[in-house]
């Protein structure tokens, strides 16, 4: 049984159990700039009355193609405009609440270099500030509490685990 409707979900009630349905495919981008530093975006999230440190993200629109739409989050949120699809390599799509919400997200990594990040253009207004971390500040602003999203949360420790089972394998194969 539909309880909601608005542009962007639908709130269902199937069997006692309430469910969110997005109406439009959803993407996070996660931005390395030099295999050095972490991009993000300190986004306004007005339910939590303050900005929260994310990777960017947002809604595909209904006429444009997932790497399409990441590429223009990533735009809108940055300032940083890549014309090259390839420059996307799709990484395991993630869920983020499977109690409420079946569709999982659709997950893109971008290697940026430093010129592009300091020529950037103006974010959205949606977006408080762009800026870079080193990995092993990323992880303090998790351990700290600073970063709180679930979705960035396991971006960054998912890659910063491939590096080290990348270096480990190299060395084991000396």
């Amino acid at each position: 049984m539909l309880v909601h409707k608005n542009p962007y979900f639908l709130v269902n009630c199937i069997k006692g159990y309430y469910s969110i349905e997005f109406l439009l495919k959803q993407v996070i981008i996660l931005p390395i700039v030099d295999n050095e530093f972490f991009l993000f975006v300190k986004a306004k999230r007005h339910l939590l009355d303050h900005s929260t440190i994310e990777f960017p993200s947002g809604s595909v629109n209904y006429n444009e193609t997932i790497k399409n739409g990441a590429l223009r989050e990533l735009s809108e949120e940055t300032g940083i405009e890549i014309r090259s699809k390839k420059r996307l390599v799709k990484k395991k799509s993630l869920s983020i609440m499977p109690s409420r919400i079946s569709e999982k997200i659709n997950i893109f990594e971008i290697n940026l270099s430093m010129e592009e990040f300091n020529s950037r253009n103006k974010h959205d207004d949606e977006i408080d500030g762009v800026f870079i971390e080193t990995f092993s500040n990323a992880k303090k602003l998790v351990n700290s509490g600073e970063i709180i999203v679930m979705g960035t949360i396991s971006l960054i420790f998912s890659y910063l685990n491939n590096i080290i089972n990348k270096r480990s394998n190299n060395y084991g194969s000396r």
